[in-house]
């Protein structure tokens, strides 16, 4: 696999887990203080879906910056002309 087949599938990764994050998120912040359920699924599952698809993400970033490193270095000599 080359690196613009790599960079694609770490974006697309990174795309459908920012979507997990955004709706754990939101049922996190719609459900009440104490036990309850959003969706038909419990607080507990949402807090752990949330906890880890922020792991996940976190790991994908940094691997989206190695990736990406050159073109990141070439942007900022050109923007700190």
């Amino acid at each position: 696999m080359n690196r613009g087949e790599m960079r694609f599938y770490i974006s697309t990764l990174l795309m459908l887990d920012f979507a997990v994050v955004l709706v754990s998120g939101i049922a996190l912040y719609l459900a009440p203080s104490g036990p309850a359920t959003v969706w038909g699924v419990d607080k507990e599952l949402w807090e752990s879906v949330h906890t880890v698809a922020g792991l996940v993400m976190t790991i994908l970033v940094a691997i989206h910056l190695y990736l990406n490193w050159i073109m990141y270095k070439n942007e900022a000599k050109m923007a700190l002309k």
